[in-house]
């Protein structure tokens, strides 16, 4: 990982500081930082992040271990279904610009996806999602973006998204 993207993770782990309560912050930000991209682990999940499982159902995660999660989907409330980072790994979902719009988002002339409450832009370069600030961090996944909102302290938001 380069210099520039540790500094924004550091200056990311400040902010998140302040807004987040009973959440071990250095260690959840230094798991991202030597996360594989490629795979989701569980441990790596937060409550309310939006993943699949093998054919592609999406579903809410509730909530999470250290080598497990349980999701559950509409209609399935109370029954949840379990992920291990074994047999059943939860995949991620990607980010679209359907689902950008459904959650508020709205593309504007500078070619850069634009919220209300966000201080940040999502940029589409190359076929792939990212933040756009000082540094570019990816955003391939709705996961992705929801761990980037709840780094802003809209967990509200990141806990609700739309799919």
């Amino acid at each position: 990982m380069s210099t520039s993207n540790k500094d924004y993770l550091n200056e990311l782990i400040a902010k998140a500081k302040k807004s987040w309560e009973d959440v071990d912050v250095e260690d959840y930000m230094n798991n991202l930082r030597d996360m594989d991209t490629e795979t989701i682990r569980c441990r790596d999940l937060m409550v309310g992040d939006w993943i699949t499982d093998e054919h592609g159902f999406p579903m809410q995660i509730v909530n999470v271990g250290e080598d497990y999660a349980y999701a559950t989907f509409d209609g399935n409330e109370g029954d949840y279904w379990e992920f291990c980072d074994k047999d059943d790994k939860p995949e991620s979902i990607p980010l679209t610009p359907e689902i950008l719009e459904k959650n508020g988002w709205w593309y504007d002339v500078e070619d850069m996806w634009l919220h209300d409450k966000v201080d940040f832009g999502i940029e589409r370069w190359n076929g792939r999602f990212q933040c756009y600030d000082i540094n570019q961090i990816k955003l391939d996944s709705v996961h992705e973006l929801q761990r980037e909102l709840r780094c802003c302290g809209l967990w509200d938001m990141a806990d609700n998204l739309k799919i």
